[in-house]
């Protein structure tokens, strides 16, 4: 190889997939390079809401880049109160991406990992096990090369491996107030408002000195989120007062394809560019996490056995462990955010005890398939099906939901 720099595994990319992918490799003892096409830390254009069973993939601590803990959250369907409760332990915690992901750019490089940024990854040649990689900064060698270059990977085209998703259209902002009041009433609160947009939802974040606010969409149709960012912000009575930094738009891709090849024996992809989200919530941190981990497990066995087409083995091990989670995501996706008609039903019957089933889910104390297979049993599909069975139960449970706690304002701790 002419190239002067050579590493086991390069890895494109600085986001937490990225990132984690390459602490688990250095400290396996590969020779390990993540290139970063911007300056680290970087803005990116994200909530920052990491559910609770994200966090316990970690190997390490992340408490000093933690902006909040999220003990209660509030849920609205046009506008109608649907779902609220505070949790006796945290369900989410915050975070500023920019902060987060350097943290964990930073434990790579503890464990041995190199890093090049400000570094554009333009392609890779060669055969597997001897590859060349060319980057706006030159060419370096490697054995491998991993994806984690986000929802418009070029190293996944690069590479020849096929990712088909949908997406989902968000717009962020960060927005900060002069009155600490404002602050003070969202902590430890999160607010998630179903159709805020067409075929989407909006939210907002409680970050430490500020609130990360949002819309997106599912449909393509959608085309002016930010006339729908600025409704929301004066629909949730946060416009006076208020200072919008950094608005920028970001796509999040949503689910699995069955189709989709996500490793060959040159390299695999990770994180966004594995197109691989929660397609209900638009989570993406808890895959790209649990993704580096398996993609670790891979590249680790492949090199030890001396045959890097067993880096394939990564094309089953996301199937196996994500298909059927994310085929039924997607369906409870369909049915909220494609058929109006039915999500509105569904959410003004069933919104407690599907907020009560999504908080289960962040702690890792439930599944996308359990919470399919509850919603077509007799319980939800009766109510849904005869209007009149909803009222009748509902009379005799005293005016609220049969099997869900009282609503009460979500406290704050």
């Amino acid at each position: 190889m002419s190239g002067n720099h050579k590493y086991d595994v390069i890895i494109v990319g600085a986001g937490p997939g990225g990132s984690l992918l390459a602490y688990y490799l250095a400290r396996s003892g590969l020779k390990t390079l993540i290139i970063e096409k911007q300056s680290l830390p970087r803005y990116k254009a994200c909530g920052g809401g990491l559910t609770w069973r994200a966090i316990e993939l970690l190997p390490f601590s992340v408490q000093e880049v933690i902006e909040d803990y999220i003990y209660s959250a509030a849920v609205t369907f046009n506008s109608e109160r649907i779902f609220e409760k505070t949790w006796d332990r945290p369900v989410l915690v915050m975070v500023m991406r920019d902060k987060f992901d350097h943290f964990l750019v930073e434990k790579a490089l503890e464990a041995g990992a190199h890093l090049q940024t400000q570094t554009i990854f333009r392609s890779v040649a060669g055969e597997a096990g001897d590859l060349r990689v060319e980057t706006s900064t030159g060419s370096f060698a490697a054995k491998v090369l991993a994806g984690a270059d986000g929802v418009n990977s070029r190293a996944a085209r690069s590479l020849g491996l096929t990712v088909r998703r949908d997406v989902m259209l968000g717009l962020e902002g960060e927005v900060y107030f002069h009155d600490q009041r404002v602050l003070d009433s969202m902590k430890n609160l999160v607010f998630f408002d179903f159709e805020a947009v067409p075929h989407g939802y909006g939210w907002v974040f409680p970050k430490l000195d500020h609130l990360s606010i949002g819309v997106g969409s599912t449909s393509k149709k959608v085309k002016n989120l930010r006339w729908f960012f600025y409704h929301y912000l004066k629909v949730k009575n946060l416009e006076a007062g208020a200072e919008i930094r950094s608005l920028k738009p970001h796509l999040v891709p949503l689910g699995l394809d069955r189709r989709n090849v996500l490793a060959n024996e040159k390299g695999l992809l990770v994180g966004d560019a594995a197109g691989l989200t929660d397609p209900v919530t638009g989570e993406g941190v808890y895959f790209a996490l649990k993704e580096a981990r398996m993609a670790a497990e891979v590249i680790v066995s492949a090199f030890r056995a001396g045959r890097l087409e067993f880096l394939t083995k990564y094309n089953e091990l996301i199937h196996r462990n994500f298909w059927e989670e994310v085929t039924c995501a997607r369906r409870m996706n369909f049915a909220l955010y494609k058929l109006p008609f039915l999500s509105r039903r569904v959410m003004r019957i069933h919104g407690q005890r599907l907020g009560e089933s999504l908080g289960r889910l962040a702690l890792d104390h439930n599944s996308y398939r359990a919470m399919y297979k509850k919603m077509f049993g007799l319980s939800w599909l009766l109510p849904l099906l005869l209007p009149g069975f909803h009222r009748n139960r509902t009379a005799k449970a005293g005016g609220r939901e049969p099997d869900s706690p009282d609503h009460g304002h979500p406290g704050r701790r």
